[in-house]
């Protein structure tokens, strides 16, 4: 049975499951985006479902880089590791930055929502909280691991092949 590292030599298979990683970044964007056009930044409602909406988004797209990153480790492609280390470790920035925003518009919304909804508001809240948190580790997570460049199995069986070829030279 073939093992993950033969990805290194097989690029049909290699470019196969980066593609299915670019499909769960941006297959789910396209239908969020589509349900939240057109955009109304100014109106605070919207920008409420937006952030409700855009949380559910977030474990797609994690699983799409995280798909990537690891194909870039494991056949040795170190550029390719770090494009997807840089473009989580962004992602983890503006993942704050929406967060403080969505804190704000959730203090402002709460003097408006009616009694009776104020439960399925909190809900919401808590729910887009929690997984914000969430995402936002998860994010800086893979974002130092492959921006760092661990060592992966693949780079360590290679040092170690090296470092036994190296003998005893005897004779002249």
């Amino acid at each position: 049975m073939p093992d993950m590292n033969s990805l290194e030599d097989d690029a049909p298979a290699r470019r196969m499951t980066i593609l299915a990683g670019l499909m769960l970044l941006f297959i789910p964007c396209v239908q969020t985006f589509s349900q939240l056009w057109p955009f109304q930044v100014t109106n605070i409602q919207w920008r409420f479902r937006a952030a409700e909406m855009l949380s559910a988004l977030g474990l797609l797209s994690f699983l799409g880089f995280a798909i990537m990153g690891a194909v870039g480790r494991i056949s040795g492609q170190r550029r390719f590791e770090r494009i997807v280390g840089w473009a989580t470790a962004l992602i983890t920035v503006l993942l704050i930055a929406a967060f403080g925003l969505f804190v704000l518009d959730a203090i402002q919304l709460k003097s408006i929502v009616p009694s009776r909804a104020m439960d399925g508001f909190i809900q919401s809240c808590f729910r887009v909280g929690v997984v914000a948190v969430i995402l936002t580790a998860a994010y800086a997570y893979i974002a130092t691991i492959f921006i760092r460049g661990l060592p992966s199995r693949a780079g360590a069986a290679k040092v170690g092949e090296s470092s036994e070829r190296i003998g005893l030279i005897v004779g002249r």
